[in-house]
């Protein structure tokens, strides 16, 4: 239950404390890839809290002065892995070969908006402040 785990991170803190919660995005193109790449880790994951809007819904009505939340980081193929012996491991190797280019067309193509797009970005982070 992600809201049990939510209040006893909060009850650690006093007024004031703040609140760092940062969760994986596999949805978008991570999801995809995650996908192909292991199908077994993506099934353990609760994808529907990964839209930034359900996201940030998990802190209303905490006692918390929300400061950030926004998905966060670079799009990075270092964020999948293979099974030992997998025939994939070669593809998963050409991307990661591939990904300082691509870091460079995104920079080149969507800017800044490249650290906070949810179709590519790796992760989701809250902060906000105990009242």
């Amino acid at each position: 239950d992600v809201n049990d785990v939510i209040v006893k991170h909060l009850r650690l803190l006093k007024s004031g404390g703040r609140v760092v919660v940062i969760i994986h995005n596999f949805r978008g193109v991570n999801g995809l890839l995650l996908r192909l790449f292991q199908k077994n880790i993506l099934l353990l994951h609760n994808t529907h809290i990964m839209a930034i809007a359900e996201f940030a819904r998990l802190f209303e009505d905490k006692k918390l002065k929300k400061q950030y939340c926004s998905y966060y980081g670079a799009f990075n193929f270092g964020l999948f892995g293979v099974r030992k012996g997998s025939p994939l491991r070669f593809l998963l190797r050409f991307c990661n070969i591939l990904q300082a280019p691509m870091n460079m067309l995104f920079r080149l193509s969507i800017g800044d908006r490249a650290h906070s797009n949810g179709l590519f970005c790796p992760y989701l982070i809250y902060i906000g402040e105990k009242t």
